[in-house]
């Protein structure tokens, strides 16, 4: 149950020992006296396709459960909405009005890697803590990163570096394809599969091919690719074109025998039921699945059926984010008036550097004082699945 106590009778310390539970339990409340003005947290991602829309609903009922359980602090929180449809100048928009005009507190978002990049300095240059749930691009934090800016998700290069490993120690793969996106998500993930092949493993690809977002016609290159004779093809893109070259692979004569792998994108509805028969077996990396046995999964997934139906790591990332959110702001003396926003969105982004083990539906998220990689990639581990014939996956591998 919450409960309504007096601002600042629990310390810091205190706060983030309960914050390091996470997930789905009980939130204490601490009402402050005076100010009871709504808490204002920016909301910016990519709405227009489906990850997006799955988002935005878990993370409305989220709020929503936060607020009719009595808010933080003894505040509602007013959530403001932008949807940048993937597009860098509208996130830059959508993020300049978030900070300037609607003056939140926090913002969490974008999704897009190319989003992400495109606002990360503003956070810095304007003050304020922005969080992401989804943008996975490695150089967004090893390149560009710093201490206003957290991912909980999990970078590129970590989904990279299992895969790999998976790929040679477990299927003993000696002859790899790779069929990639031009774009920031297909290219860093190939790029961070062969930084790791090269080495680790001292390997070289036996050839790689590319495309453009947008593209639907991928038979020259996977006729390349079969005439390489791989031992598997690794797939590394958004879910509308992996759906689409991974059905035309059969199209052009290579084998089902030959396996396919890839990214999270592949537990993706918007992949399997696209591609269909075609996408059986395939093997890729994520950090959450539906039918995992755990308590607090089990009832996020019976809690959000409704709201969202076929749920993926999108879906979880995105709750978590919001909890995590919250329970960092649970018993902050925030002044909440415009006088004093700076000072607000300052100790809130104190508080999230000093977050530790908390664990979410997720994965564990850890972040640190500096602005670097090894402070700001709040999660650095997935598991490997492979997808099954009724579409549901099985893990094959958990994260270490």
């Amino acid at each position: 149950m919450y409960k309504k106590v007096l601002a600042g009778m629990l310390s810091a310390a205190m706060l983030f020992g309960m914050a390091g539970v996470g997930g789905l339990g009980a939130r204490e409340v601490y009402a402050q006296e005076g100010n009871t003005d709504p808490y204002k947290i920016g909301v910016f991602l990519r709405f227009s396709d489906e990850a997006g829309t799955k988002m935005q609903a878990t993370i409305d009922k989220a709020f929503e459960d936060i607020n009719e359980a009595g808010g933080i602090n003894g505040h509602e929180l007013k959530i403001i909405e932008y949807d940048t449809e993937g597009d860098s100048t509208k996130a830059i928009d959508a993020f300049n009005r978030l900070i300037s005009e609607d003056e939140v507190l926090l913002a969490i978002g974008p999704t897009t890697s190319s989003c992400a990049l495109a606002v990360i300095d503003m956070a810095k240059d304007y003050g304020i803590s922005l969080i992401t749930p989804q943008a996975t691009n490695t150089d967004i934090t090893a390149k560009y990163g710093n201490e206003w800016f957290f991912r909980n998700s999990v970078a590129d290069i970590y989904h990279s570096y299992t895969l790999c490993d998976y790929v040679v120690n477990d299927m003993k793969a000696e002859k790899i394809a790779i069929v990639h996106e031009t774009g920031t998500l297909g290219l860093g993930q190939y790029e961070n599969f062969v930084e790791r092949l090269k080495s680790e493993y001292d390997m070289e690809p036996v050839i790689e091919q590319e495309w453009n977002e947008g593209d639907v016609d991928f038979k020259t290159q996977l006729l390349a690719v079969k005439n390489a004779e791989p031992d598997v093809i690794i797939f590394a893109g958004h879910e509308a074109e992996l759906a689409i070259a991974v059905s035309q692979r059969l199209d052009v004569g290579i084998s089902k025998d030959v396996p396919i792998c890839g990214f999270s994108s592949m537990s993706s509805s918007d992949y399997y039921n696209v591609a269909g028969d075609a996408a059986v077996g395939s093997v890729f990396v994520t950090t959450f699945s539906p039918s995992d046995e755990r308590e607090d999964i089990q009832k996020f997934v019976e809690e959000y059926k409704d709201v969202v139906p076929a749920m993926d790591h999108n879906s979880a990332q995105a709750y978590d984010t919001v909890q995590l959110v919250a329970d960092v702001m649970d018993g902050l003396e925030i002044g909440n008036t415009s006088d004093t926003l700076e000072a607000d969105r300052t100790l809130i982004r104190d508080a999230l550097a000093e977050v530790k083990d908390w664990k979410g539906l997720t994965g564990v998220t850890t972040f640190g004082p500096g602005g670097g990689p090894e402070d700001r990639d709040g999660k650095t581990v997935a598991s490997v699945y492979q997808l099954q014939d009724d579409f549901t996956w099985t893990c094959l591998k958990e994260a270490e």
